[in-house]
């Protein structure tokens, strides 16, 4: 079948799946599956056919969202909003899944807010329940997941950092505000377009920014530090 006579949703599912493929014994077939996908036209420039290797996510868990949106099947799970402390219980239609920036994203319907919403999958925090019954719901015929993952993207996060003196140059000149500490270290402002990018930028500066808020951040570092630790003995 030509790809171009794929919906944007198979599109999406097709992805999805070789990004899985690129982590197993069928790496070479996905790899070249991959590029026919990327070269048609009716690909949705929001998609990313990343290796699930480069991602934070659960592949158990990334199978099963795939399954439900195939089937048309609700879905409940435990999710974690940016600067929540405690997880709440979300019931989805799942409309579209996708890779953007380093990370996957489910756009959904949220059955108890009565809204479409965007969700990290970084930010579930519990196994992903599928419903037995299927086409429960329909697609609209306009939904675009990249609409709804730019406006996502678009509202940022907000981080605090402390930031030595003449370092930095790229951060400083999108900050907010910029307030003097001592001799070595300045506080600084700014925004980022998700928590991956953030924590990709945090790691390249190294001892020259500490993150201070959000703890999400923080926590993030921390933990991508540790396991840079452990990895090197």
């Amino acid at each position: 079948m030509p790809i171009k006579s794929f919906t944007p949703t198979e599109i999406g599912i097709l992805s999805t799946a070789l990004g899985l493929w690129l982590d197993s014994s069928l790496e070479d077939i996905a790899l070249g599956a991959a590029r026919r996908v990327n070269s048609t036209a009716q690909l949705n420039p929001a998609l990313e056919i990343s290796s699930i290797r480069n991602l934070n996510l659960s592949a158990e868990g990334l199978l099963d969202m795939t399954k439900a949106l195939a089937s048309r099947s609700e879905v409940a799970f435990s999710y974690r909003k940016t600067g929540a402390t405690k997880s709440d219980n979300r019931r989805i239609n799942p409309l579209g899944l996708s890779a953007w920036k380093g990370e996957w994203y489910l756009v959904g319907e949220d059955l108890d807010r009565s809204d479409i919403r965007t969700f990290n999958f970084s930010r579930i925090t519990s196994k992903i329940d599928i419903s037995k019954k299927r086409d429960m719901y329909e697609i609209p015929s306009d939904f675009n997941i990249k609409d709804y993952l730019i406006m996502y993207n678009a509202e940022g996060i907000e981080i605090k950092a402390r930031v030595k003196k003449r370092q930095a140059e790229a951060l400083r000149a999108r900050a907010i505000e910029v307030k003097s500490l001592d001799e070595e270290w300045d506080e600084i402002l700014y925004r980022s377009e998700s928590n991956g990018i953030a924590l990709k930028e945090a790691l390249w500066y190294c001892d020259s920014l500490i993150v201070q808020e959000p703890q999400e951040l923080r926590s993030s570092i921390l933990t991508s530090l540790e396991q840079v630790a452990k990895s090197h003995g």
